[in-house]
């Protein structure tokens, strides 16, 4: 219920050549039916025009900014107006589904500096994509590390199974959980270090699993549904019918996402099935099965969906990333310059920070 999209899967996403490589089932995102409603109604060929069109302005408004501001590091929304409802929608879709924040609480230099390129899915789930990449690794599971000790000689890592001693130690926590001191430091870790936790901060998107006994959207396999009120206060967006198996995710993030979490699974479950009650009339509720949500925001282990620079904070990406005394590395998709927010640029953040790893035991 967690990761799905392969972000740039046409370019340079890791994960899909090593899926073709291995036996899954790869398959590109399609919007070749696609359903767009505004309140109870499917929107016009004119108004899908003009939802397109304004997702095209925001983007080339933010820009214009990242690239040509004297200031690039300020919020969308101090840039951009939101006058028209298609604007209001794909802002939501723009921030809170995609940024996993509000529109004012993210950076248009951030944003811009993100890789582009098509996304693409696994059949078999991206969970068991990742769980064949690392089969016959050595994993420990329920080993929490509650404290790393880097003075003296080598690193001490203190979990409750015991200690873990080596050379050096590559920290892939999200930026939540560092931010909360679930990991306490001896000696303490530089100011700037800490201040990266909290600048590239964690923000909230969580996926509301619907199953349901009949494709009702009637789309095809793995198809898109957005809708927007008829005053552009409203907007959600759903994947449908995942790889035809009749299960569907509504996305939800931002300050709704997260008082959805807070309030809990069932509150998320209700309000999924009353949205889509809302566009395709009661009888959705006929054919549902069950439902679940991710609360990423209160998981302890995470504290939240994934990082994004804060307003005028993108520097800070730099920052999380170097290591601290030569021996403690980081890694995960906060640190990735250009691939944050994806699984690919978790992977590749680790391979890098194992590079540096030997690099600092002098070896190529």
């Amino acid at each position: 219920m967690g990761c799905h999209w392969l972000n740039y899967g046409d370019r340079i996403n890791p994960w899909r050549k090593y899926g073709e490589s291995n036996g899954f089932t790869m398959f590109k995102e399609s919007y070749e039916t696609y359903g767009l409603f505004v309140g109870k109604r499917k929107a016009t060929p004119e108004e899908s025009d003009a939802y397109d069109l304004a997702w095209e302005q925001i983007e080339k408004e933010i820009g214009d900014v990242a690239e040509n501001s004297k200031n690039p590091d300020i919020s969308p929304a101090e840039a951009i107006e939101l006058d028209t409802i298609w604007k209001k929608m794909a802002a939501y879709m723009i921030g809170p589904l995609d940024m996993a924040k509000e529109f004012d609480n993210f950076s248009c230099q951030d944003f811009w500096e993100g890789a582009d390129g098509k996304t693409y899915f696994c059949k078999e789930g991206y969970g068991s994509l990742v769980a064949h990449y690392g089969r016959n690794l050595p994993v420990e599971l329920a080993t929490p590390a509650h404290h790393i000790d880097y003075q003296g000689p080598g690193v001490k890592v203190e979990t409750p199974k015991g200690t873990i001693r080596g050379k050096a130690v590559i920290i892939t926590a999200s930026t939540g959980v560092l931010a909360a001191d679930k990991i306490k430091f001896t000696p303490t870790l530089p100011i700037k270090k800490q201040e990266s936790f909290q600048y590239i901060s964690m923000g909230t998107q969580n996926n509301i699993a619907l199953q349901f006994s009949k494709d009702f959207f009637g789309l095809g396999p793995s198809r898109y549904v957005d809708y927007v009120s008829e005053d552009g206060s409203r907007v959600d967006g759903i994947l449908s019918n995942i790889g035809g198996t009749n299960l569907s995710f509504m996305y939800s993030g931002g300050d709704l996402g997260r008082e959805l979490e807070i309030a809990g699974i069932k509150a998320g479950v209700d309000f999924g099935l009353n949205e889509l009650s809302n566009i395709y009339g009661s009888d959705v509720k006929k054919y549902f099965i069950k439902g679940n949500m991710t609360r990423w925001g209160e998981h302890p282990w995470t504290l939240g969906a994934y990082a994004s620079a804060k307003p005028g904070y993108y520097h800070m990406r730099a920052e999380l990333r170097k290591s601290v005394a030569d021996k403690v590395f980081f890694a995960g998709e906060a640190t990735h310059p250009t691939q944050w927010a994806t699984c690919g640029g978790g992977l590749l953040s680790g391979i890098d920070a194992a590079k540096n790893v030997a690099k600092s035991f002098g070896k190529k």
